[in-house]
């Protein structure tokens, strides 16, 4: 059953984007929201409902209009906008597809993947709430894939291929602290310790290393790169070139999530712990499930939060991160989101003074 289409619905769209780097989230000034009142178009058709509307200069978008298709049983949300700059959008709920997204400077093509959908529309309207990651958020300088290319002919059998990167903020770009030796790092879960080494845009993992490791875990929506890399290094030799061939950047909109979901796996760095592996690898699980705590904490995941961090009391590197998570859930669940993101931007101004 449908309705008339036609322009007489009021259509109210709230926008919040939030950024992460790797497992922090970033200061409150970095968090994106976006109010827009409009009037469109709006029926149900097919188990369907759609609602079209005219893009403002609000959002850039001016000259361009966009129908959001909203399956009756939220099982997918489909962002259709056409004009000057057309894009498609394919949300669906725990699945990652590839997108077509335009822009005026060019075209991407973003892997978007759902993070939740809650469908309460009726024929008459209501509301739909829904919430997805996209992740290509950093870009390849000239020459990244031939100095991959050249580390996988010169370093052959390695699981892991890096380089270094730099990083974008607001106030500028800024060397990451990498090694700065070109080749095997002679100690991954060491050398990780104080520099980073591997970050999803700037590796390369070859094919057959998965037929070994598996893929990365599924259903696992933070630090699931840090659960991969540690996986990895404990079989295969990791190699890094101190090039930096990749902008990472910390003010990308990459993260539209109004409220906390919980993840829906079977995976936890808590497997990952072995009391018989070196100390270095145990401290960095410690360090990967920690940092993952204190996001999951600013989301209002209590009990999850404090499960790490019983679990991993024993660390002796991150007696710091522990006191965060700990003092960050003791904290009343609405004042934890703003108060991470004030310590994290102190930090980041901190940290930036010896990058």
């Amino acid at each position: 059953m449908s309705t008339a289409h036609n322009e007489d619905y009021r259509i109210l769209i709230r926008s919040v984007s939030e950024q992460f780097e790797h497992t922090e989230p970033l200061p409150a000034e970095e968090t994106d929201k976006i109010e827009l009142m409009t009037y469109g178009s709006f029926l149900k058709k097919a188990g369907s409902y759609y609602i079209s509307y005219k893009e403002t200069e609000t959002i850039g978008f001016a000259g361009c209009t966009t129908t959001i298709k909203i399956a009756e049983d939220g099982s997918r949300v489909a962002l259709l906008r056409f004009g000057r700059a057309n894009s498609q959008l394919l949300i669906e709920r725990e699945r990652r597809n590839l997108c077509h997204y335009e822009t005026e400077v060019g075209s991407l093509t973003l892997g978007v993947t759902g993070d939740g959908i809650d469908c309460n529309l009726t024929e008459k309207g209501g509301s739909a709430v829904f919430s997805y990651l996209l992740d290509a958020d950093d870009a390849w300088e000239p020459g990244f894939l031939a100095e991959i290319a050249a580390m996988i002919r010169e370093f052959p059998g390695c699981g892991l291929y890096c380089t270094a990167f730099s990083i974008i903020s607001h106030d500028g770009t800024y060397p990451a602290p990498t090694p700065s030796e070109r080749g095997v790092v002679a100690n991954f879960f060491r050398e990780s310790a104080h520099r980073y080494i591997a970050i999803p845009s700037a590796s390369c993992i070859p094919r057959r290393v998965f037929d070994t490791v598996g893929l990365f875990p599924e259903g696992m929506k933070i630090a699931e790169d840090l659960y991969m890399w540690i996986r990895i290094a404990r079989r295969y030799e990791v190699c890094f070139s101190p090039e930096r061939l990749v902008r990472y950047s910390r003010v990308a909109s990459n993260r539209s999530a109004a409220s906390y979901t919980p993840e829906k796996t079977v995976h936890s760095f808590e497997e990952l712990y072995d009391p018989l592996a070196p100390e270095e690898d145990r401290e960095f699980v410690a360090r990967a499930a920690l940092g993952k705590a204190l996001i999951i904490s600013a989301k209002g995941g209590t009990k999850e939060a404090a499960r790490a961090a019983r679990f991993f009391a024993w660390t002796r590197t991150y007696r710091r991160t522990l006191r965060k998570v700990r003092a960050l859930n003791a904290l009343p669940a609405g004042w934890r989101g703003p108060v991470i993101r004030l310590y994290n931007a102190l930090a980041w101004r901190l940290a930036r003074k010896g990058l």
